[in-house]
């Protein structure tokens, strides 16, 4: 089950407008009931009252479109602290922070895990420090980060 794209573009311009960052907007059927969950971010953490201010604000959208047929739970939270890191604005915003990283591509299984704290980033390129060694890997070539915590 798909949110429509028109819906998809508002809700995040939504999240926007209230001063996070979309992180996930994903809409699904379970046990017979349907969820629109929406996960947000912003670069100083998001907060349960930021949290609720979004959901009302979506729910607000929602009721004005006439949003759906059946009945659905809208779920609105922070990704929390165990996400995967993907794009180039997840990394970004841990520069400084201890990441642990998959790769797609490596050459030993031993290379195919990288552990460091974010010194900087790029379009094109991640770069870590490890016990005073500096890697830089491309991030084409990152399956997935996580923090280190």
């Amino acid at each position: 089950m798909k949110l429509q794209d028109c819906h998809q573009k508002h809700v995040e311009e939504i999240i926007v407008q209230q001063g996070a960052i979309p992180v996930e907007i994903r809409y699904f059927s379970a046990g017979g009931s349907r969820t629109l969950r929406v996960l947000a971010d912003s670069p100083d953490g998001i907060t349960l009252d930021r949290c609720a201010e979004i959901s009302r604000a979506i729910s607000a959208y929602l009721d004005e479109v006439e949003f759906g047929t059946t009945p659905y739970t809208l779920e609105v939270s922070s990704p929390g602290v165990d996400r995967p890191l993907t794009t180039h604005g997840d990394f970004a915003r841990n520069i400084g922070r201890d990441v642990r990283i998959r790769l797609k591509e490596y050459t030993k299984k031993s290379d195919a895990r990288k552990r460091g704290k974010i010194q900087s980033c790029t379009e094109t390129e991640l770069t870590l420090s490890d016990k005073g060694t500096e890697v830089v890997l491309p991030m084409d070539n990152i399956l997935s980060g996580k923090l280190d915590i």
